[in-house]
């Protein structure tokens, strides 16, 4: 489901190529939950905790030196909100005890962002603290230390 319009995969498979109606999600049958793959699960809960799906639209060219000729190409992201299904508490409950360390990751990290808006951090960090995953690992010292200087 990469490339320009990766909603043509989902209607391909129902039988319409329309492209979806705007302000209604367009992905409601994969759970964060149920996906065999652990990408596909990291990248339906980010999804869910952050309500919103991106995806790359096309890529624009970007100078980096202009009298060497030199260009990079910058990807540019489409956006679309989506409905969150659950309190983000619970998301988080949920990737914490996945066994794959990518949804692992995602939740540490919605964590991280959603902090100031959740009343029980503390017992939430307790989840993580001793995960295998440096990078989860990372994420909730980060939040410890930000928590700490505050």
């Amino acid at each position: 489901m990469t490339g320009a319009r990766p909603w043509r995969a989902l209607r391909l498979a129902r039988g319409s190529a329309t492209p979806p109606q705007r302000g209604r999600a367009v992905v409601t049958k994969i759970d964060s939950r149920t996906a065999k793959r652990p990408e596909l699960r990291a990248v339906a809960l980010k999804a869910i905790i952050n309500s919103e799906v991106t995806w790359v639209t096309h890529y624009e060219r970007q100078w980096v030196n202009k009298a060497y000729g030199i260009m990079r190409r910058v990807p540019v992201l489409g956006r679309r909100a989506i409905l969150r299904p659950a309190p983000v508490d619970v998301l988080i409950r949920q990737g914490a005890a996945d066994r794959s360390p990518l949804v692992r990751r995602v939740a540490a990290h919605g964590l991280v962002r959603h902090a100031a808006s959740l009343s029980n951090i503390k017992s939430l960090m307790t989840l993580f603290d001793s995960d295998r995953s440096p990078s989860v690992r990372w994420n909730i010292e980060y939040l410890a230390r930000t928590i700490n200087s505050s």
